[in-house]
């Protein structure tokens, strides 16, 4: 595992083990226990080697996961989908470090909805993240509800330039779009 996700454990285990930044519920999944089950016993085990599950999403089975491809072993340096409990996923962000950048802005799927409360440790969360990686947090203050804030707008962009050809064509062979 990268040291980031290692860090972020640490930092989730010293709070009493629920790190909640809505809508990463990082539930931390460093022991091979994501499972995916589907009736082609092949293309299952070619999803299962094709990701790392590392932190559910949503306590309702949604998990957080590297995504494998191009023989990169920098898991650091590795894309991060979300699978969905519906049996959906997306491309999130090109590497840890956005990830973190992300969960800096609490948000809701990545934009703002001022309806929900704050996350749990959320300011204890950016002010970790700056004194451990150096990493600022996302400026909601001037973004209007439902939008996203342009830090992030850029991260999603980034990454979807650097891959959606390719994970399109991987995504088809075990998820569906609604």
């Amino acid at each position: 595992m990268p040291k980031e996700i290692i860090e972020l454990f640490l930092f989730q285990f010293g709070k009493n083990n629920n790190l909640f930044l809505y809508p990463f519920y990082m539930d931390f999944v460093l022991d091979d226990e994501f499972t995916w089950f589907c009736e082609d016993n092949d293309k299952q085990i070619e999803l299962l080697n094709s990701i790392i599950a590392f932190a559910s999403s949503d306590g309702a089975g949604g998990y957080f996961a590297f995504w494998l491809q191009d023989e990169n072993d920098d898991l650091s340096n590795t894309p991060i989908i979300h699978i969905d409990s519906e049996g959906g996923s997306h491309l999130v962000c090109k590497n840890i470090n956005d990830l973190l950048i992300i969960m800096t802005g609490d948000l809701d799927h990545t934009i703002v909805n001022s309806d929900k409360d704050p996350s749990d440790y959320a300011n204890e969360y950016k002010n970790w993240v700056k004194k451990t990686f150096n990493i600022d947090s996302v400026d909601v203050e001037n973004t209007e509800d439902y939008e996203s804030p342009l830090k992030v707008e850029k991260i999603i962009e980034n990454v979807n330039n650097m891959y959606e050809d390719k994970y399109k064509i991987w995504k088809a062979r075990f998820f569906h779009d609604y």
